[in-house]
């Protein structure tokens, strides 16, 4: 694990880029501040290295150069489900230093939703938090104009880098503060697991077992691109039935129509045709939000929904990861001993992540 460094004596870089070693230490003599970053701004030196991508051309590059480290899955995911505006969403992209990337950001706007801050690094070289407080710096004041007056922002990153972005986030929009802070890990599907899924797929398929009975398999939906009105009040429906719902697990109505409307998301119907199980994709990556009915847990639908959809996200190019968080000790745990997940870790260290909500201050 990479912890995050304040007021420590800085090591050296070992990166065989000359000039990120002498940007990194012409931005440790820096202290970050609103003023400073106006400095930095105005100085072409500084900003050339900060990259924005816009252009197919743009992102096919990006995907390229995320495509082979797990650390950088989330950006990757981005870039190949949002290359294109579409009529729900936006994705800005930057990376730095240009040339030879270490730190990646992007915001992805969303018309219905609050907009999501992802950042992530290359794990080498080693992690410097006065590079990063000054590639942070440059970035929170390109997208500030897209943010500010926004309800709430989510942001999304390792946690040394969510310690810094906290710590700097209110100097751009000092109208907002932290709300919520949750910390958890990353699971991913390697490419062997991909093909173990597929096979346990296709065994079921061929053999036309059904391994939970009275759930016909066919009853698993995969809509990508449209959701019937009937399909998403039953989806609403599936979620209300509980007699006292927790509010996190309860999207927005206007929030889970765009989701289905724009997003992967498989859905199970029980005997009588009624959603008894589903699961969404963020718009931040990832799979998200699976949701049995009390009903008619324990039976290994969730299991199935979650298989299904990672299959799904798989076969479109996508690999399929989720974030699970660490105080949900027995989803952590089940991911562990699965033989589909791995965990993403450095060394056999788990690389912690931070998703914070940042809201209007009262």
């Amino acid at each position: 694990m990479f912890l995050c460094s304040f007021g420590e004596s800085r090591r050296p870089i070992p990166h065989s880029d000359i000039s990120f070693h002498s940007l990194s230490t012409q931005l440790q003599m820096l202290c970050v501040s609103q003023h400073t970053v106006d400095q930095m701004i105005k100085r072409p030196s500084f900003l050339d290295h900060l990259r924005e991508y816009s252009t197919p051309s743009d992102f096919a590059e990006a995907a390229d150069q995320t495509a082979a480290s797990p650390d950088l899955l989330p950006i990757h995911d981005a870039v190949n489900r949002m290359k294109e505006p579409t009529q729900w969403t936006r994705l800005r992209l930057f990376s730095f230093p240009i040339g030879q990337p270490v730190f990646w950001f992007a915001l992805i706007e969303n018309k219905l939703e609050n907009p999501f801050i992802l950042m992530v690094r290359n794990p080498n070289p080693v992690f410097d938090s006065a590079t990063f407080e000054g590639a942070l710096g440059l970035f929170l004041a390109e997208i500030a104009k897209n943010v500010r007056g926004t309800r709430a922002i989510t942001t999304i990153a390792e946690r040394c880098l969510a310690c810094e972005l906290a710590r700097l986030l209110p100097t751009f929009l000092p109208s907002h503060s932290s709300i919520t802070s949750k910390p958890f890990n990353l699971f991913h599907m390697r490419q062997s697991q991909i093909v173990k899924l597929n096979e346990v797929f296709s065994i079921m398929n061929i053999n036309r077992i059904n391994l939970i009975r009275k759930y016909n398999p066919f009853h698993l939906n995969y809509l990508p691109l449209t959701a019937t009105p009937s399909t998403m009040r039953m989806m609403m429906m599936l979620r209300l039935s509980q007699r006292r719902p927790k509010a996190h697990l309860l999207l927005r109505l206007h929030v889970k129509i765009g989701r289905l409307s724009s997003l992967p998301y498989v859905l199970i119907r029980g005997p009588h045709g009624t959603a008894v199980c589903h699961e969404l994709s963020s718009p931040a990556g990832g799979l998200t939000h699976l949701f049995t009915q009390a009903d008619h847990r324990r039976i290994g639908l969730g299991t199935m929904a979650e298989m299904k959809l990672a299959q799904n996200l798989a076969r479109s190019g996508v690999t399929p990861f989720k974030a699970v968080c660490t105080y949900n000790t027995s989803v952590h745990r089940s991911s562990m001993e699965s033989s589909f997940w791995t965990l993403l870790n450095r060394n056999g260290t788990p690389v912690d992540f931070i998703v914070e909500e940042f809201g209007l201050s009262q």
